[in-house]
């Protein structure tokens, strides 16, 4: 009976610390709840907030106006005809453009969220990289489809014959 007796003793100070120890583990839970619901609240405004802010910040970008007639037509151009528009380098300020706002918008994310994992700061590392890399070879994208246009441009000119084996074949 005595060895039954101090089982019962021992088991006692365990339970007592195993249900102190639950009883912390939920109120910490019930802390975290708490947080989330107040974050869940709080954090769309703020972040409309913020980019409302930012993009009433910018300067607005206008497309420019040309209009349909002019009165004294260029020798070279009809009348009624847009002027060719050098669309590479308005590809590239709209994708710069694009790419400094997610930068900055990142940039004000990460200030309000306060990251200090390691796991997600080096993700958002390698996606930097990434943008940057994509940003780099972004010239070199343009050019070469400023070259193809041009080529394209100049078959669809030519009076060439087209070799029967690129013809569409219609289906009757």
């Amino acid at each position: 009976m005595s060895t039954q007796l101090r089982n019962d003793d021992e088991s006692d100070p365990q339970e007592a610390a195993a249900a102190e120890e639950v009883l912390k583990l939920e109120a910490e839970v019930q802390q975290m709840a708490e947080k989330l619901l107040e974050y869940r609240a709080t954090l769309p405004d703020q972040l409309h907030s913020t980019l409302s802010s930012l993009l009433a910040s910018q300067r607005p970008f206008h497309w420019p106006v040309y209009p349909l007639k002019s009165p004294d037509p260029k020798p070279g151009r009809l009348p009624g005809r847009m002027p060719k528009l050098e669309l590479p380098k308005v590809y590239s300020l709209l994708v710069g453009l694009l790419l400094l706002n997610l930068h900055v918008l990142l940039k004000a994310f990460l200030a309000f969220v306060g990251l200090e994992r390691t796991v997600e700061v080096e993700k958002i590392q390698l996606l930097k990289q990434k943008m940057s890399d994509n940003a780099l070879t972004l010239p070199v994208v343009l050019k070469r489809m400023e070259v193809y246009m041009g080529k394209i441009e100049e078959l669809a000119s030519s009076d060439g014959v087209i070799h029967p084996a690129f013809k569409r074949k219609r289906v009757v």
